[in-house]
C-alpha cells in the first residue's frame, strides 16, 4: 500500500507526465519545423522537466519508457499502414492485370477456335476444289483423246474422199470398192523430216517456175503385190532391185516404159490406173489388191512423147510423165546413185 505522501507524489508525477506529454507533443510538432539547435534546446528543456520525475523512482522511469514506446510504435504503425496500403494497391493492380490477362486469354482462345474452324472450312473447300480439278483434268484428257480421235477420223475421211475423187474410168465396166482404208500411224521425227525436205524442195526456183499441178503438193498412188506392201511401209517406196537390170543373167519383163525402174519409182495420179501392177495384168471382177497412197511434189517434169523403156533419168528434171499424162516416173539424186541410196 502506498502512504499518503507516496500517493500524493504519484498523483503529482502523473499530472506532470500528462503535462509533459502534452507539451512534448506540441514541442514535437514545433521541433519538426525548427533548426537542429532548437531541437537540441528542446530536448534539454524536456530533460530538465523530466529529470526530477526520473529521480523520484522506478515508476517515473517506466512512464518515460512507456511514452517512448508509444511514440516508436505509432511511427512503426504508420509505416506498417503505409506498407499495407501499398500492398493493397499492388494486389488490386495484380487482380486487374490478371483479369485483363484472362480476358486476353479468352479472346485468344476464341481466335484459335475461329482459326481452326476457318482452316477446316478452307481445307474442305480445297479438297472440293481438288476433286473438281481432278474431274476437270479427266474431262480434259477425255476431250483431248476425243479430239485426237476426231482429227484422225477427219484425216482418214479426207484421204478417203480424195482417193474416191481421183478414181477415173480407166477400166470401163469395172467398179472399185474400198474394203479397208488404213491410215498408218505417224512417226513424228520422220514426219518432221519429210515436211522439211518437201518444204525445201518446194522453195526451189525451178520448182516455183513449174505450173501449179507440178509445184503444189498432190496425192499419187502405187500398186504392188501384197507381199511387198510391208516393205514399202517400213522402208518407203524404193527403186526396183531387179537383178537383171543390174547386169545379172535372166529376163526382165518390165524395165519401165518411161525410165529405168532401178533409178526411180512409178506412181499415178489415179488409184485405179495402178491396179494393173497387182497381178501384172488388167484387173478383173473379183480381184483384190492393195493401193498405196502417197503425198509428193512432182517438180520440173519432162513430158515424154513416146515410150522409152529403161531410159536413164534426165538430170535436168525430177520426173518423167507418160504420154497419156496418167503415169509418173519420179527420181532424185539418191535414186540415181549406184546403188540407190
Amino acid at each position: 500500500m502506498l502512504s499518503r505522501n507516496k500517493f500524493q507524489w504519484s498523483l503529482n508525477l502523473c499530472q506532470t507526465f500528462v503535462y509533459g506529454l502534452q507539451e512534448f507533443r506540441v514541442q514535437s510538432v514545433e521541433f519538426m519545423c525548427k533548426a537542429r539547435s532548437d531541437i537540441q534546446s528542446g530536448v534539454t528543456i524536456m530533460s530538465a522537466r523530466w529529470q526530477p520525475v526520473m529521480q523520484e523512482g522506478a515508476f517515473g522511469l517506466v512512464l518515460v519508457v512507456a511514452m517512448a514506446h508509444m511514440i516508436f510504435f505509432s511511427k512503426v504503425k504508420a509505416k506498417a499502414d503505409g506498407v499495407t496500403r501499398r500492398l493493397a494497391m499492388r494486389e488490386e493492380q495484380i487482380v486487374a492485370t490478371k483479369a485483363e490477362s484472362d480476358s486476353i486469354a479468352r479472346r485468344l482462345a476464341m481466335r484459335e477456335e475461329e482459326l481452326v474452324a476457318t482452316r477446316a472450312m478452307r481445307e474442305e473447300e480445297l479438297a472440293a476444289m481438288r476433286v473438281e480439278s481432278d474431274s476437270v483434268t479427266r474431262r480434259l484428257a477425255m476431250r483431248e483423246e476425243e479430239l485426237v480421235a476426231m482429227r484422225a477420223e477427219y484425216k482418214k475421211q479426207s484421204l478417203e474422199l480424195a482417193f474416191y475423187q481421183q478414181i477415173t474410168n480407166t477400166y470401163p465396166g469395172l467398179y472399185f470398192d474400198i474394203t479397208d482404208f488404213v491410215v498408218l500411224p505417224e512417226d513424228l521425227p520422220l514426219r518432221l523430216e519429210f515436211e522439211t525436205c518437201l518444204e525445201q524442195f518446194g522453195r526451189r526456183s525451178d520448182v516455183q517456175r513449174c505450173p501449179l499441178p507440178y509445184r503444189n503438193r498432190r496425192y499419187v498412188y502405187h500398186s504392188t503385190r501384197d507381199t511387198d506392201v510391208n516393205s514399202i511401209i517400213e522402208y518407203g517406196l524404193r527403186p526396183s532391185h531387179c537383178h537383171v537390170c543390174r547386169g545379172l543373167p535372166g529376163v526382165c519383163h518390165d524395165t519401165g516404159f518411161f525410165g529405168d525402174h532401178t533409178k526411180g519409182v512409178y506412181v499415178s495420179k489415179h488409184p485405179d490406173y495402178t491396179t494393173w501392177y497387182n497381178n501384172m495384168r488388167e484387173p478383173r471382177v473379183g480381184d483384190v489388191g492393195t493401193i498405196v497412197m502417197l503425198e509428193t511434189i512432182l517438180g520440173p517434169t519432162r513430158q515424154m512423147t513416146a515410150r522409152a523403156p529403161g531410159c536413164r533419168p534426165d538430170p535436168a528434171f525430177c520426173c518423167h510423165e507418160s504420154t497419156n499424162n496418167l503415169e509418173y516416173f519420179i527420181y532424185d539424186d539418191d535414186t540415181r546413185a549406184e546403188p540407190p541410196r
